[in-house]
């Protein structure tokens, strides 16, 4: 994924435009906000989440900050070059994302994962497989640091820096990390593991009249999943509860209660940009399901049900804030725009 920002024309940065989008956000005034399928896929946001959203109906704001806590769960070192490679590269974080999509404590790109047999990259005890493959790189190139740097840069970029003259010098920058790491580390050391819990404001009014407010909180489920609850207070007080089952990096299902009961699932592609998620209402008898599809700096997402269809489009900079149009269409057809930040 190519992870440089657009370039605009003038000098208008990424960021000038976003508060730009927002003050006019404010200023026309007003209703879609950005609702995911299950509460549990705001988990999956690289970062802190500010939303903007505005229609001629209404407007919302969604706010929603991660902190990171210490688990029950510690990681037992085997071998003290895998625990500095952790270290590195997600300092004993097990929902770690980074912003090229590398998942979990060893921030495998879900591709990779699969090459190496990994079905859940989330999984912290991996370490055996991750071994295997640093000791068949180094029977080949030679050396832990060639294969320490092909962990990191791909066996391509490994050869294309070793021929370039100018950065030679900083090939094994990355491997004379791990071995500052490694002094750390001995064998039978055990490590807390960490994890990110989120937590979910919503607020959106209706110039019809009518507002809503929304808490959500979504907590890690130990590697396989997560856990979320989602308080909404309108002209009633519900209560939802979901629960996320990780299959695989690129298969997750969901079951829950939100008046009745419900149930889902989820397909990611193999790069994390794409996901198909699909919802089934037990109550309703309701039929949801929502499509994204993204190839940077441009993303399209289509979601529907038996009432409305909603098309989003928009322009992601600097590979965290978002620009989005959308068009509802139901019983009328409704444009909306919204601005997203994640920092």
């Amino acid at each position: 994924m190519d992870n440089r920002p657009l370039c605009l024309p003038g000098r208008i940065r990424p960021k000038t435009l976003l508060w730009l989008v927002i003050c006019i956000t404010f200023l026309v005034g007003s209703g879609f906000g950005y609702s995911f399928l299950f509460p549990n896929l705001v988990y999956y946001e690289r970062g802190n989440l500010l939303e903007l959203s505005t229609s001629f109906e209404g407007f919302s704001v969604l706010m929603s900050p991660r902190f990171l806590m210490p688990t029950v769960w510690t990681y037992r070192v085997q071998d003290p070059v895998i625990a500095a490679l952790i270290k590195t590269e997600s300092d004993f974080i097990l929902h770690n994302r980074s912003s090229s999509n590398a998942l979990g404590i060893y921030q495998m790109k879900p591709f990779f994962a699969s090459s190496l047999g990994i079905w859940n990259p989330f999984f912290p005890w991996n370490e055996q497989k991750v071994s295997g493959y640093l000791e068949d790189l180094q029977k080949k190139y030679g050396s832990l640091r060639a294969a320490l740097t092909i962990y990191h840069r791909g066996e391509a970029g490994y050869l294309s820096m070793k021929k370039d003259s100018n950065a030679s010098d900083k090939l094994y920058n990355y491997a004379e990390k791990i071995e500052g790491f490694q002094r750390q580390y001995s064998k039978g050391q055990m490590v807390r593991l960490k994890d990110f819990w989120r937590i979910g404001l919503g607020f959106s009014s209706s110039w019809k009249g009518g507002n809503s407010g929304r808490l959500t909180v979504v907590a890690p489920t130990a590697w396989f999943g997560t856990s979320a609850a989602v308080l909404t207070v309108e002209d009633a007080v519900r209560i939802e509860l979901c629960q996320e089952f990780m299959i695989s990096s690129q298969f997750q299902v969901f079951v829950g209660y939100r008046e009745s009961a419900v149930i889902g699932c989820s397909f990611r592609s193999q790069t994390w940009n794409d996901v198909l998620a699909i919802r089934y209402d037990f109550g309703t008898r309701e039929l949801s399901w929502e499509g994204k599809f993204e190839k940077s700096p441009l993303f399209f997402s289509l979601s529907g049900s038996v009432e409305a269809v909603t098309v989003r489009c928009g322009f992601i900079f600097d590979n965290r804030y978002q620009v989005t149009l959308g068009l509802k269409c139901g019983a009328s057809l409704a444009p909306f725009f919204s601005a997203k930040a994640v920092f």
